[in-house]
């Protein structure tokens, strides 16, 4: 109201939800200005609003500057009553973990009834429990009322997330077969590169060189090709990851954490498939290959 009103194309669109004073406590929304509904915001009191951050951050410096302040729907292009906004709350993701927030406004329920309703209830314990207890606390109220569907919360964001859970096992069953073949190549190319070199590590050995020293010779060979393959795999997983930003949320796509983990891994995996063709290296018998020749 301390504002003009917007040109008529103008006028921001807002997400409206009823709750009652427990709603904010129970889904753990904090109240960053202001207070939450109480008990007198009822039917024939003031009516007030509680608004987000998204709309005290666009319509005010400070989520405190917006307290006390109405708002009337619609502007002066439709009827709406003007209304006190009474707290600022956190933002929440309602369209989804994966969505931006977006301005929206609480009405106390007692204040702005609804014909349907979601109530959500925090327990303790197996929730699944006292599913039948929370039906039973409904028909004692009303046995024509019906009850759509009882959820667990976590579910209910499963489902949300099913079709990125299907993507990301596929993604993670193709980087296993990934890995398998890099292992699988190492392996080869050392067991090849020994074979290449036998007569050269007899010679070393017939000159005086140590198993350790011919064994950390094989062990840089192994080591380089890991490296390498690591710089060329970071620079890609670098540059795709932007393409990943879809699947994940809450998480950076380019975690040095994760790139750190992912780099780990690739050297583990290549001490592992090298064991075989390095420990061959020091194996070598060099009276026969040095007759040979």
């Amino acid at each position: 109201m301390d504002r003009p009103a917007p040109a008529k194309p103008d006028v921001p669109l807002t997400l409206f939800l009823s709750a009652d004073p427990e709603y904010f406590k129970t889904m753990g929304i904090r109240i960053v200005a202001g207070r939450a509904f109480a008990n007198s915001d009822r039917a024939g009191a003031p009516p007030v609003m509680i608004i987000n951050e998204e709309i005290a951050r666009k319509w005010w410096k400070t989520p405190q500057e917006a307290i006390g302040k109405q708002i009337k729907f619609g502007g002066p292009y439709m009827e709406g009553n003007a209304m006190e906004i009474a707290g600022v709350a956190h933002d929440v993701r309602q369209m989804g973990l994966d969505g931006e927030s977006v301005p929206q406004m609480y009405f106390p329920l007692a204040q702005e009834g609804s014909r349907s309703m979601t109530v959500m209830v925090r327990t303790r314990g197996n929730a699944s429990a006292l599913m039948p207890s929370m039906r039973r606390a409904v028909a004692s109220l009303d046995r024509n009322l019906p009850v759509k569907s009882l959820k667990l919360y976590e579910a209910t964001l499963g489902a949300t997330l099913a079709r990125r859970r299907f993507t990301t096992l596929l993604l993670t069953v193709f980087a296993g077969l990934a890995m398998f073949l890099a292992g699988v190549g190492i392996y080869g190319v050392l067991n090849y590169w020994v074979s290449v070199r036998t007569r050269e590590i007899a010679v070393r050995m017939a000159l005086g060189a140590p198993r350790p020293a011919i064994l950390q010779w094989a062990g840089g060979s192994a080591l380089r090709l890991a490296v390498c393959g690591i710089l060329l795999g970071g620079i890609g997983a670098w540059m795709g990851s932007r393409w990943l930003k879809s699947l994940v949320f809450g998480v950076s796509a380019q975690s040095p954490a994760t790139m750190a983990l992912a780099a780990c891994a690739v050297l583990c995996l290549a001490a592992i498939a090298s064991g075989l063709p390095v420990w061959r290296a020091t194996r070598v018998d060099v009276t026969r290959n040095l007759r040979d020749s």
